[in-house]
């Protein structure tokens, strides 16, 4: 993973801190310091700021992500208006996603990424929220056609640990709001895009060329029907 410590209770303090101007009569400035931290304060606490920093910092938590959030935005701000608003912060947010998804990728198992590639497959073929049974009988579908020697045979129930740690790091979500299905069979979407993930398997150390090629609908080996 990518953080050692929880994410902050308030990610948006944390940015408002870092942004925030200090108040210096000496400076004569006061109402311009009062106007930008009060427009500030607005920006990072509506509901849709505080949603995409909670899903930034869930991702990673890092000082260094929240300085550099904080950049991004400052690097947004209209220079005649001279105020952040939310608009700013919506502005980085997707680009920031991507850039946090495809690390938290970086760092997944190899049968973690098989999940994802499987569930983007079934995605392509107009089955947008599939629960896990139908995402490891796509696995499975796929390895008919692995004839790289690779081993990447691995049975449902690590599969299933694999799918419950995508949950977890919020690669994968639950498509309803029920709770009286079992987990197993409650239809799931994928947070990721196909370019996050292809972006991710080319710099990940241990994505196997036959994992790459089956993301791109690369037909390999003699039973490539299967696809």
């Amino acid at each position: 993973l990518l953080f050692s410590s929880p994410p902050p209770a308030d990610p948006s303090g944390m940015i408002i801190q870092l942004l925030k101007l200090p108040t210096d009569p000496a400076l004569n400035n006061v109402n311009y310091v009062q106007r930008f931290n009060r427009a500030l304060t607005q920006a990072a606490t509506s509901p849709a700021v505080r949603k995409m920093l909670d899903r930034l910092f869930d991702c990673n938590c890092s000082p260094r992500h929240a300085c550099n959030i904080a950049v991004q935005v400052l690097c947004k701000m209209n220079r005649e208006e001279g105020i952040i608003t939310s608009k700013d912060f919506l502005a980085i947010g997707e680009g920031m996603l991507v850039e946090t998804h495809v690390e938290v990728i970086k760092g997944l198992s190899v049968l973690e990424l098989y999940m994802l590639v499987a569930m983007c497959r079934l995605e392509q073929k107009e089955r947008e929220s599939p629960n896990f049974e139908e995402v490891y009988a796509q696995y499975e579908e796929g390895q008919l056609t692995n004839t790289s020697g690779s081993s990447d045979r691995f049975s449902r129930v690590a599969a299933y640990r694999a799918f419950e740690n995508l949950l977890a790091l919020e690669l994968v979500a639950f498509a309803d709001g029920t709770r009286v299905v079992l987990k197993r069979y409650r239809p799931a979407t994928l947070l990721v895009g196909q370019q996050e993930l292809h972006a991710a398997l080319q710099a990940h150390p241990k994505a196997t060329p036959f994992l790459k090629r089956w993301l791109s609908h690369e037909h390999v080996g003699n039973t490539a029907g299967h696809f």
